[in-house]
Order: C-alpha cells, then structure tokens, then sequence
C-alpha cells in the first residue's frame, strides 16, 4: 500500500505498481510523447525498480523579480513563459512530513521500512527525490520520484515511488505562476466548515524559487489548514530541492539506499532569526517592515528546519503564508489570500531584505 501524497480536491488519482526490466530503461530519456493534459489535474503513482545514471549539473542565473496574482485576472504570456524557463529541469531534493501542530518531523511509516533498517536501529525521517518538471503550452507537467529505503549489494540500485501530476495553467483558476519559477495552486474555493468528516480541508500548495542571483533553489510545501479556526491541520509535506541538470524526463537519478540525513533532521527554525527591520518588496512596491524578537513562538506558527516557517493569518478573510529564510539577510514569502466566502482572491510574492 502506497501513501498519496500529493491528494487533493482537483486530483484524480490511481495507483499502478510495475517493476521494468532493465533492458527498458535505456529509452526512459528519449520519452517526449507524454499524453495531452486533461481541463483538470490528476495524480498517478507508481513505484519502479531501475538502475539509472548520476546526472551532470549545471547552473543558470534566477530573476528576483516579485509578483501578485489575482483570481481570474487572464494569464499573462510573457509571464507564463519566464515561469516555463525557470521550473524546467531535473531537480533534486529531500522531502520530509511534519507535525503540523507542533512542527516535530514525521518518522517515514513503516511499510517503508526494510526489516534490517529496523534490526539496525535506523528511523529515516525523509525521502530523497528527484522532481522532473517540464511547461508545454499551458500545461505543467511534474514527475516527483521518492527515493524509497533499501538494502542491495548493489551501488547504482534504486528503489523508486513515483507521482505524476499534470496542470492546466490557464484552465485552472485556482493557479497562479510567477516569473521566477514560483507557483501557488489549489481549490478555486475551499470549505469554510466542515459538515462532516467526509469534507475535505481546505488546502495549499505552493513552491518557492530561491531569490538570490545565480542560485536555483526550490522550496515546496503542501498543506491543509482549518479555514474557520484559522489554523493548520494534519501533516506539512515540504520539499527542498536544487537545479540538477536540463530536463530528461527523470532519465537521470542516483543511486542510492534511501536513506540519507536531509535537512529534515536539522533544528527547527527560531523566530529570532526574522527580527529587525527588513525592505519588503512585491509588485514594485517598497516598504519597511519592523519585527520585534518575540520572547516565545507565536502561536498558529509553524517553524520548521532549513530557515522554514509557515503560518495561517488572519484578517479580511484568511491568508495562508509559508516563508523561506534563505540566508540571514534574504527571505521569500508566498501569501495566499481567501475571502471570507472560501473563494482564492490572490496569490502574493514577497522578497525581504535586512536594512
């Protein structure tokens, strides 16, 4: 039995479970003719066992340009295809789950875990992964491999999870790209109180591309949150990756045991760290922003490792934040704003700057 990690109301999933043999892997690279996006968005997983190359990396300049995006404001070109340009490639990463109350990182469930991974005492807290990520058109295409943990004699062995997912850029208006490889998506509306336990809580995901020139990194978070009490529930899924190379289709990927201490294992962030004064900017707008050190952790904010926090907002409607620290002067925000009714009213980039 496999988790769905990437479930949401605009998903359709299945689940397909396939070993390829060896001689089929040679011409995973050479795959181009992926199907045509449907209006809406699905999720397909799958698990394989290959041997695949390490891949080459190279690096490229990133914009740090800010941007805000509105609900149902038509989708600009020019935008759309610096977005195509930035998210294209081969990214490698670490996944880790969180505790979305307390921020503590989620043990990997044991139907991931090899008996001799228990009989050693070993208890990953994360996944290694590889994001392959491609625009055509309108249409996002993302490949998500979860390096899954195994014992093999053998070095290039790889065991793998696999989602898909597809994304009609302009058909959804509940997505919202930026310039720089950023994105925010979700329900155009999500439940404002849940009848019953069959109601899905509301929830977001958004990625963060690294502000700093001539750096490619990635942030992503997926999370649920409850829109009448203003605060986060169940797990915090975050993602933090680095450009690896062109995009190949996920023809590349290291071998490895799956089990490496990934920045999830790492002390959680301190609010400390976002004190004094900072130079906002989003949209072409400038403002001085003023922190005080908070004498504890502010409540409904979630701080998390690697200069990580995430925090539900309160106000004209409800604002989902999450916030990357990417070092001790820079720091990129996504703001996702709610009406009262549930309704997506904008999706905002802010980059901060210690004065």
């Amino acid at each position: 039995m496999m988790r769905d990690h990437n479930n949401a109301a605009s998903f359709h999933s299945s689940t397909q479970v396939c070993v390829f043999p060896m001689s089929t892997l040679a011409f995973a690279g050479s795959l181009s003719h992926l199907p045509l996006a449907r209006p809406s968005l699905f999720c397909r997983t799958s698990t394989t066992l290959q041997r695949r190359p390490r891949a080459v990396q190279r690096q490229c300049p990133q914009s740090i340009r800010a941007h805000l995006v509105r609900a149902n404001e038509p989708h600009d070109n020019s935008i759309l295809e610096s977005f195509a340009e930035k998210i294209r490639g081969e990214w490698d990463g670490y996944e880790g789950n969180f505790d979305s109350g307390t921020g503590a990182p989620e043990a990997v469930p044991d139907y991931y875990i090899p008996d001799q991974f228990v009989e050693w005492g070993i208890v990953p807290l994360g996944f290694e992964s590889t994001h392959s990520v491609i625009v055509r058109g309108t249409k996002l295409y993302r490949k998500f491999f979860r390096v899954l943990p195994s014992v093999s004699l053998f070095a290039d062995h790889v065991d793998l999870e696999e989602d898909f997912q597809q994304l009609d850029i302009a058909a959804e208006a509940g997505a919202h790209v930026f310039p720089d490889g950023s994105f925010a998506t979700g329900p155009e509306k999500v439940c404002i109180k849940r009848e019953s336990l069959l109601d899905k809580w509301p929830m977001a995901e958004m990625c963060l591309h690294d502000p700093r020139e001539d750096v490619r990194n990635a942030l992503h978070v997926k999370l649920k949150f409850d829109f009448e009490k203003r605060e986060l529930v169940d797990s915090l899924r975050a993602v933090v990756e680095k450009w690896s190379c062109v995009y190949c289709d996920g023809a590349n990927i290291e071998g490895s045991s799956g089990f490496v201490k990934g920045w999830v294992s790492d002390d959680p962030s301190h609010p400390s760290a976002l004190a004094g004064s900072w130079k906002a900017v989003s949209a072409g707008d400038e403002q001085i922003v003023d922190r005080a050190a908070p004498q504890s952790v502010p409540s409904k904010h979630l701080f998390l490792p690697n200069g990580i926090d995430v925090a539900v907002l309160e106000g004209d409607g409800v604002h989902v934040q999450v916030g990357w620290l990417v070092d001790e002067a820079t720091r990129v925000v996504m703001r996702r704003s709610f009406g009262q009714d549930g309704s997506v009213v904008s999706s905002q980039r802010i980059v901060e700057h210690r004065v």
